[in-house]
């Protein structure tokens, strides 16, 4: 090896260091601190599914549910395909009428027979024309595979880890009251905070993956809407407005029904501008 190759190998560590600790996302295209590896990602997500998949009702063999699983599988593997990261991906259609599905860090679904089941009764477009179940099925599934894809379990448990930290080097140095105040105070809505970003991040991304793989995104705006009419209100204008909306706005996980529809519907004319690929 001749010297100028050992000096550009020696001058390439920095670079590959920094590119080791703060990576770029492959789904955002932003660089973030890691430090939770891939392999304990999946390794975290093998850990916790069987627990899930129970909580759940268990996985759906109810041959009545065929056609369900199979359309299920379907989606995943063409979603699979056109995925901005390469993960073990897998979705299982579990024995619930709740209306819900979940994405485990490192690609495990979780998606609820409820779920599909309403997608499927019912018969309201919303203005959007008619969406095939499919594609209303591959909404919810490129949102999940894009939390998975994202690290957004993983960088929670990354943010968990390091606040823990400091509340313990807090509680360590007289800051003791700091650290009450914090976990008491301020931790929830720095959490939700969070969670409710990566909602959006998932619905944007989500949309996008859709349009790669042939799907219309339409359909995730459609089922924004579905959920929109099952979400809490009073009828009440103003209440709703001045109460029920700024609470969704701070303590929830999940952005407003309106925000999401509001931050879909600009994602899809940017889709359909060709701004956004």
């Amino acid at each position: 090896m001749s010297s100028i190759t050992k000096a550009a190998s020696i001058c390439s560590w920095p670079q590959k260091f920094y590119d080791t600790i703060r990576p770029m996302n492959p789904v955002t295209g932003s660089r973030q601190f890691r430090f939770i590896p891939k392999g304990a990602e999946i390794g975290f997500g093998n850990y916790f599914y069987h627990g899930v998949v129970q909580e759940q009702g268990g996985i759906c063999r109810n041959p009545v549910y065929t056609e369900h699983r199979d359309l299920l599988q379907k989606v995943t593997g063409r979603l699979v395909h056109h995925a901005d990261r390469k993960l073990p991906y897998e979705a299982i259609l579990t024995d619930t009428g709740v209306e819900n599905a979940g994405c485990l860090p490192g690609g495990k679904i979780v998606f609820c027979r409820g779920l599909i089941e309403s997608m499927q009764a019912e018969t309201r477009d919303f203005g959007l024309g008619y969406i095939p179940l499919e594609d209303k099925v591959a909404a919810v599934m490129s949102h999940e595979m894009v939390h998975a894809g994202a690290r957004h379990g993983a960088r929670t448990l990354e943010m968990t880890l390091c606040l823990s930290v400091l509340i313990y080097v807090a509680s360590q140095v007289a800051a003791l009251a700091f650290a009450i105040f914090f976990v008491h105070y301020l931790r929830d809505p720095i959490f939700l905070g969070y969670s409710r970003s990566n909602e959006l991040e998932s619905d944007r991304h989500g949309m996008k993956l859709m349009q790669r793989a042939g799907y219309d995104p339409k359909a995730a705006l459609w089922v924004m809407h579905l959920f929109s009419t099952t979400h809490p209100r009073t009828g009440i204008k103003w209440f709703d407005q001045i109460i029920l909306y700024p609470m969704d706005k701070i303590l929830s996980t999940h952005p407003a029904p309106d925000d999401r529809i509001q931050h879909a519907e600009k994602t899809l004319a940017l889709l359909a501008s060709g701004k956004l690929k």
